[in-house]
């Protein structure tokens, strides 16, 4: 019993011993500026607790997702699948998908006569879709067709899951610590919180939390360019553009070809370039499988120095990309000529092989490199690429810091991957580290009136078996700030709480084994005796209230978010400290008191 009782004491002044050093790192913060810190090896295996955004302030966002262009994207793909589907399986070509203007999840299905629509093969092909689309009308030779609302629903949470997972990526490469990222499917947004960056930062920070980064490489149809700009519809549009002089608009031919585009610069506190363009070609039909693609190009005088000149062009490009960003296995900053940078990308096995044929089949084509529907540039094909490589130069851009700013932060979206859908800022609020610091000395005064409050009370009501309990408080305290340090927690207001809490579920549970012991004595037990039993008879008790509360702290921790999460974490580690320190701690100087006085318990 004696050498029984001795391990324990050894194995309770290591447990001790190791969790103090684990608190060390929440006590003594890491110096600032490269200073030397001598707790750096510490550091290592316990980084110590961090604050979060209630506590050191930061910056918290809320993005809502734009779940509709999801849908969208959704309905074209499955129309796109269709129309495949029809041409391989029931030999039936020149089918067109238009996508509803006034629903994202409607399309039309038009064939070249009733009479295939009417077929058993196309019949057969659109029964194996109906798990994600119906038919719902026909007429002439059109089906009219919606997306099932379990496919919307399930696209909607989709969306919004993956663009928490791609933000929380960027976030990471940025380097950013202890920051959350919570989604919210009802509401159809997302909560971004980071705590403790610097005011210069937020800018950046927010353009590469909110930047798409949907890259796709489609080849320039630059023969196509003769027949759409000098004919119907166009041709007239010109013809009136050109009999006006104040026209902001203007029609070129590309040197040595002869390939048309149209230009426009932007307006002096007015409309961009783009949004003239926009509006110029707008209810102008494109032709089949073809788009208006854009470029922004910066001025230069004569010199080649940059102007604040900011003109954009078009690109008379094909509609389906010949390969897009998820193809890409990794994005690098690169350097050209003169120290440019550039972004360098390296497709992964699959999409070498489409690069590969994409560049074999288009030779001396031009390919345009789009980013969130913006031509970066427009490289001539000169033979088929093989190796999978292929990079993006930056734009406007022009002092090298800039240029290398740009292009880090390119790398950063590329890798963590495109957004499924567009994201939009709803609220912004930055929270002072002032908020942060009362919030801290609040929390800890509560927390010290409350520990000295049952500290005094224990020893007045149980005397000298009082101590013991206060003693394994003291330990349970301790644990807490070791386990969360060790696991770099984030420590919020509610967490505090949390730990407040369970520091009071401590010394209940101390409170149920000693009134257990006085009922031991009571019944003339001798004081070991007492303290055995009472401590058999209360473990179940002690136990079975423990674990409804564990329970509902995991299911808090799974389905809660921001305060109820950080609550949740304290309360779970608290639960399994204070158990532990109660039985284990208490029993131990319990039996320190009753292994020499046998005959005597201060109870």
């Amino acid at each position: 019993m004696e050498r029984k009782w001795l391990w324990r004491v050894i194995f309770l002044v290591l447990l001790i011993g190791v969790s103090v050093a684990a608190s060390v790192t929440t006590v003594v913060r890491a110096p600032e500026n490269d200073q030397k810190d001598n707790y750096a090896a510490l550091r290592k295996l316990f980084p110590g607790i961090n604050l979060g955004l209630d506590l050191q302030g930061g910056l918290r966002l809320i993005y809502e997702v734009g779940v509709d262009a999801a849908i969208e994207d959704k309905r074209d793909h499955i129309a796109e699948s269709i129309v495949h589907e029809l041409g391989e399986k029931a030999k039936i070509k020149n089918v067109k998908a238009v996508g509803s203007k006034e629903n994202d999840y409607e399309f039309d299905l038009v064939f070249p006569d009733a009479g295939k629509m009417r077929s058993d093969a196309a019949k057969e092909v659109l029964k194996d879709y109906r798990r994600m689309a119906v038919e719902t009308s026909e007429s002439a030779s059109t089906v009219h067709m919606e997306l099932k609302e379990e496919i919307i629903e399930e696209t909607k949470e989709m969306s919004i899951k993956q663009a928490v997972e791609t933000i929380g990526i960027r976030i990471d490469k940025m380097g950013l610590a202890n920051t959350a990222v919570i989604p919210r499917i009802a509401n159809q947004d997302i909560i971004v919180q980071i705590p403790g960056i610097d005011e210069k930062q937020i800018s950046r920070i927010k353009r590469i939390i909110a930047q798409t980064a949907r890259l796709e490489l489609k080849i320039v149809d630059d023969q196509g360019t003769t027949a759409f700009f000098t004919t119907g519809v166009m041709k007239e549009k010109l013809a009136a553009l050109a009999a006006d002089k104040n026209a902001s608009i203007s029609l070129h031919q590309e040197p040595g070809s002869g390939h048309y585009y149209l230009s426009a610069k932007n307006e002096l506190r007015g409309k961009s370039g783009r949004q003239i363009l926009e509006a110029f070609l707008e209810g102008v039909e494109l032709p089949e499988n073809r788009e208006i693609s854009y470029q922004e190009q910066q001025g230069k005088d004569g010199a080649g120095n940059p102007t604040a000149d900011v003109t954009w062009r078009t690109y008379f490009t094909e509609k389906v990309a010949g390969i897009t960003g998820e193809y890409i296995d990794e994005a690098a900053v690169a350097f050209g000529e003169q120290g440019k940078p550039y972004v360098s990308l390296r497709f992964n096995q699959e999409g070498a092989g489409i690069f590969a044929d994409l560049t074999g089949e288009n030779v001396k084509e031009r390919m345009a490199i789009i980013l969130d529907g913006k031509v970066q540039s427009a490289p001539v094909i000169q033979e088929k690429i093989s190796g999978g490589n292929c990079q993006i130069t930056l734009g406007r851009a022009d002092a090298l810091d800039n240029l290398m700013a740009e292009a880090k932060d390119l790398v950063v979206v590329l890798n963590a991957g495109a957004l499924p859908a567009p994201i939009k800022p709803v609220t912004e609020s930055t929270i002072g580290p002032q908020l942060g610091d009362d919030a801290i000395e609040m929390g800890k005064i509560a927390f010290v009136i409350a520990i000295l409050v049952i500290l005094v009370f224990m020893i007045i009501y149980y005397k000298g078996a009082g101590f013991a309990a206060d003693l394994a408080l003291v330990c349970n305290g301790v644990f807490i700030v070791a386990i969360l340090s060790g696991a770099a927690a984030t420590l919020t207001l509610p967490g505090i709480a949390g730990i407040i809490l369970t520091m009071g579920m401590a010394v209940d549970a101390n409170v149920i084994i000693y009134e257990r012991i006085r009922e031991e004595l009571r019944g003339g037990k001798s004081p070991r005796a007492a303290v055995d039993a009472g401590f058999k008879r209360a473990f179940w008790t002690i136990f079975d209230a423990q674990i409804t509360t564990f329970i509902a702290g995991v299911v808090m921790f799974q389905y809660g978010t921001g305060a109820i999460k950080g609550f949740a974490v304290t309360l779970l580690v608290g639960i399994v400290t204070s158990m532990f320190s109660a039985i284990f701690v208490s029993r131990l100087v319990l039996d320190f008191m009753t292994r020499r006085r046998t005959d005597q318990l201060s109870i």
